[in-house]
């Protein structure tokens, strides 16, 4: 083992996480790198790599796949998302000739087996008008995830700069260090108008508790459960829910194109999952089937 090629392999790594960081890539994705890398590194020194021309697109094959046995297809996708990092930054930094992992590929999972929960009508009545009840600041957060379909971290960093009332947006960091402008509805801006009166703004967060300390995804999750129980919802509410709820009943009223892009997915697939949900489409349809006719003038005489 050369132990000065580990140290220069080390730098390259630290180099490659700052790059990240710089993205404004997740505290949680960053760690998953970092914990990634680090089984690399000891990868290394086990395989005797000694110069950088040992290194090879075989190399980061094998260890993909001692690292992913008996590992599900989640935890082999992050694997493969870590390792296409480094290798597409030594490749841009001019450190190889090639991109020594270009050629992994993310593991195919199938598709979602459960479709996910959402509140019918009357429930989200019954839901907002509970969370009408509770203080300013928290039917704000309660409200972005019902009409907006926000998940609890973006909420949670969410900024005033990031407001903009007069525009009816607000703009939202997303995966991959790109922001997106999520148009809110009349009644959501002029909650926020209402909380930006109300609040001191002497923090650059929107929504901060009374100790001056940013609410956490924790806090938000903690409502969203309270309010669902005390309206009596018949399973645990949580903010998932909630964003499955926006979405099943915009794909209901709306395209799949539309909700696809208020819902933030890179594509429409991902999307389709919410086109199966809402039955009022359906039962529309099976009002003017022909057998409705048929019913109407007498139907079955067994």
């Amino acid at each position: 083992m050369n132990e000065q090629f580990v140290i220069q392999f080390e730098e390259w790594i630290n180099l490659c996480v700052e790059f990240e960081e710089s993205r404004d890539l997740s505290k949680k994705s960053i760690s998953e790198l970092k914990r990634y890398f680090s089984q690399l590194i000891d990868y290394i020194k086990e395989q005797s790599i000694a110069t950088i021309k040992d290194l090879s697109p075989s190399f980061f094959t094998d260890f993909l796949l001692q690292k992913s046995t008996g590992e599900n297809a989640p935890h082999i996708k992050a694997l493969v998302w870590t390792l296409r990092k480094f290798g597409n930054f030594l490749f841009i930094k001019g450190i190889v000739e090639s991109n020594l992992t270009s050629h992994l590929r993310h593991p195919k999972i199938s598709k979602r087996a459960k479709i996910p929960e959402y509140l019918t009508e009357s429930q989200i009545f019954d839901f907002l008008n509970e969370a009408s009840k509770l203080p300013l600041m928290d039917f704000c957060m309660v409200s972005l995830l019902s009409t907006a379909g926000l998940r609890p971290h973006a909420i949670a960093a969410l900024k005033w700069i990031d407001v903009l009332p007069e525009q009816r947006i607000v703009k939202l960091s997303m995966k991959g260090g790109w922001y997106k402008r999520m148009p809110l509805s009349n009644h959501m801006t002029d909650l926020l108008k209402q909380w930006s009166d109300k609040s001191e703004k002497k923090h650059s967060f929107v929504f901060v508790r009374k100790d001056s300390r940013c609410v956490s995804q924790e806090y938000i999750r903690k409502i969203v459960r309270e309010t669902g129980e005390q309206a009596h919802i018949p399973f645990r509410v949580t903010p998932r829910h909630l964003r499955h709820t926006f979405a099943t009943f915009s794909a209901d009223r709306h395209s799949k194109t539309i909700t696809c892009a208020l819902m933030g997915h890179s594509y429409t697939r991902t999307t389709d999952v919410y086109t199966h949900l809402a039955p009022t489409k359906f039962r529309r349809i099976m009002l003017s089937h022909p057998f409705q006719t048929y019913a109407h003038r007498g139907g079955y005489h067994g």
